[in-house]
């Protein structure tokens, strides 16, 4: 499966800086609920994205909250969020890797 690397958590290889927040954030994550969701690491870079494009914009408008979010480059836990007028995906192609499932986790395919 294509997918950010942060659902291998403590299979992530490398010590770039993006590797060490994802395994910690997959530690926090499991250590406080006990199973890992890999929609969270969507939900905590939406709430901090949300926070940079208010802070960008200096405002609560929703269109300067826009404009803003259409110029953000953010290294959250998913990975490399790049927006745009035209893309408003944000995360980009390196920030996913191919996984698959080892003894019922997943980890980076070989």
């Amino acid at each position: 499966m294509v997918h950010p690397a942060v659902l291998a958590g403590s299979k992530i290889t490398g010590d770039s800086p993006a590797a060490t927040v994802q395994r910690e954030f997959f530690q926090q994550y499991t250590a406080k609920y006990g199973n890992f969701s890999g929609f969270a690491p969507y939900a905590a870079d939406a709430l901090r994205l949300i926070v940079a494009a208010i802070e960008k914009a200096g405002s609560l408008d929703r269109k300067a909250i826009r404009d803003a979010m259409e110029q953000l480059t953010y290294d959250g836990v998913t990975g490399r969020y790049e927006f745009s007028p035209e893309n408003h995906g944000g995360v980009t192609k390196d920030s996913l890797v191919l996984l698959t499932v080892r003894d019922g986790t997943w980890e980076p395919a070989q």
